[in-house]
C-alpha cells in the first residue's frame, strides 16, 4: 500500500476542503494520513472523517527564525519517520516547509497546491513588501524546486510564480479550485422572494481587510440609508492574521444594525438558502471556497475582477463584477441587486449551471489524481 502525506496548517482546511480528495485516495487504495499542528483543537474531527493524524511544530503567522527552523525540523522527523511515497502540502508555510522537509526525508513524489497567494502577495505596507521580497520568494523559489508538479488554482497565480521565475511552466498544473460536493451543499428551500423591501446579501469569510470587508461594510452602511430594510450578514471568525480586523472596529458596526455578526458556524448552508445574493469583494483569491458553495445554492454573486474571483463570475450572467478595492464600484452593484430582483433567479440558475460545469469536486479530484499518477 502506498503511504500519502496530507499536510497543512490547520484541521479546518483538512476537514473542509479535502474530505472527498482524501475517500478518492483511500479507494484508490493509499494509506492516507494528515500532518497537522500538534496545538490545533480540531484534531479528532479529521480523525472523524477516517484519516489518521501525525503532527508536528508550527506557528502560523509568526516569523520568528528560530520558530521557523524548529517547525522544519519538526517536520524532517515526522515526514522521516512516517516515510511516505507521496506528500502534497497545502497553505504558504506548510507548503514551503513541507516541500523542504520531505525532500530532506529522501521522498521523490511531493506536490504542491497553492491555495491563495494571502496577505504576502497582497499586502502592500513595508512588512508586507519586505517578506514578500527577501523571504517569500526566494523560499518559494527553493521549496518548489523539489516539486514534481505544483497545482495552482487559478491561471493568474500560475503565471505570476512563472514571472517571477518561482517554478517553471511545464512543472504547473492549473485546477479549478478545491471543487464543491453538489450532493452536499445544494439548495434545500425555494429561493426566497423580497418581500417589503427585505434583502439580504451574505458574506462567508474570515474578517480581513483584503477580503474586501471594509469597503462591504462602508456600501451596506450607505445603502441602508436609501433601502432600509437591507441586511448583511456575515459568517466567519476574527482572524489572527495580520490584515485581520478586529472585533471591536465591526462593533459599531454591529451596534448599529449594519451587519449581523454570526462568527463561525459547522453549518452554512441555511445561510445560503435564506440570503439573495452573495458578496466577495476580496482583493486575491485562490478560488474561493465560499463562493462556490453559494453558486451550488443557486445564488447570484457580487465579487470582483480580482484573481481567483475572476473564475467564477460571469458579469451580469451570474452576478455582477467590479473592480477590487473600488468601494463606490461596489456600492452601485449591491445596489442594482437591490433595484433588480427580478434577475436574482436568473443569476442564481446561472451559477448553479457554472459551478456544475467548472467546479464539481469529483471533476477537480480526478484532475489532480492524474496529477499524482503521471
Amino acid at each position: 500500500m502506498k503511504k500519502i502525506i496530507l499536510i497543512s496548517n490547520t484541521a479546518f482546511n483538512i476537514i473542509n476542503y479535502r474530505k472527498e480528495f482524501s475517500k478518492e485516495l483511500k479507494d484508490l487504495g493509499f494509506d492516507v494520513v494528515a500532518l497537522l499542528p500538534e496545538d490545533d483543537v480540531e484534531l479528532q474531527k479529521v480523525e472523524a472523517i477516517g484519516l489518521k493524524v501525525e503532527t508536528f511544530k508550527l506557528s502560523r503567522k509568526g516569523i520568528n527564525p528560530l520558530s521557523e527552523i524548529n517547525s522544519l525540523f519538526s517536520l524532517w522527523r515526522k515526514i522521516k519517520l512516517l516515510s511516505p511515497d507521496y506528500v502534497i502540502s497545502y497553505t504558504v508555510k506548510a507548503v514551503i516547509y513541507g516541500s523542504i522537509a520531505s525532500k530532506l526525508s529522501g521522498v521523490n513524489q511531493i506536490f504542491s497546491n497553492i491555495t491563495g497567494l494571502g496577505y504576502l502577495f497582497t499586502g502592500t505596507d513595508t512588512r508586507s513588501k519586505f517578506l514578500r521580497t527577501f523571504v517569500g520568494i526566494p523560499l518559494y523559489k527553493l521549496a518548489l524546486s523539489f516539486n514534481k508538479i505544483v497545482f495552482f488554482q487559478n491561471n493568474d497565480d500560475l503565471n505570476l510564480f512563472n514571472k517571477l521565475k518561482i517554478i517553471e511552466f511545464r512543472r504547473c498544473r492549473q485546477i479549478n479550485g478545491s471543487g464543491v460536493n453538489l450532493n452536499y451543499f445544494r439548495r434545500e428551500k425555494d429561493y426566497p422572494p423580497v418581500t417589503n423591501g427585505e434583502f439580504k446579501f451574505l458574506y462567508v469569510g474570515r474578517l480581513l481587510v483584503d477580503k474586501g470587508v471594509n469597503e462591504l461594510l462602508i456600501s451596506v452602511r450607505n445603502l441602508k440609508k436609501k433601502y432600509p430594510q437591507i441586511s448583511l450578514t456575515i459568517i466567519g471568525d476574527i482572524d489572527d492574521n495580520p490584515a485581520a480586523l478586529k472585533l471591536e472596529e465591526i462593533q459599531s458596526w454591529i451596534d448599529d444594525g449594519i451587519v449581523f455578526h454570526e462568527g463561525r458556524k459547522e453549518n452554512v448552508k441555511p445561510y445560503y438558502d435564506n440570503a439573495h445574493v452573495y458578496v466577495l469583494p476580496s482583493y486575491r483569491e485562490g478560488t474561493p471556497r465560499a463562493t462556490l458553495e453559494a453558486m451550488a445554492h443557486a445564488l447570484p454573486i457580487v465579487t470582483t475582477s480580482a484573481p481567483g474571483c475572476i473564475e467564477t463570475i460571469e458579469n451580469g450572467k451570474n452576478g455582477l463584477m467590479v473592480p477590487p478595492r473600488n468601494q463606490e464600484a461596489l456600492e452601485k452593484a449591491l445596489e442594482q441587486m437591490i433595484l433588480n430582483p427580478e434577475y436574482l433567479k436568473k443569476y442564481g440558475e446561472e451559477s448553479l449551471k457554472i459551478v456544475k460545469r467548472k467546479f464539481d469536486v469529483d471533476k477537480v479530484n480526478k484532475n489532480i489524481i492524474e496529477g499524482l499518477l503521471l
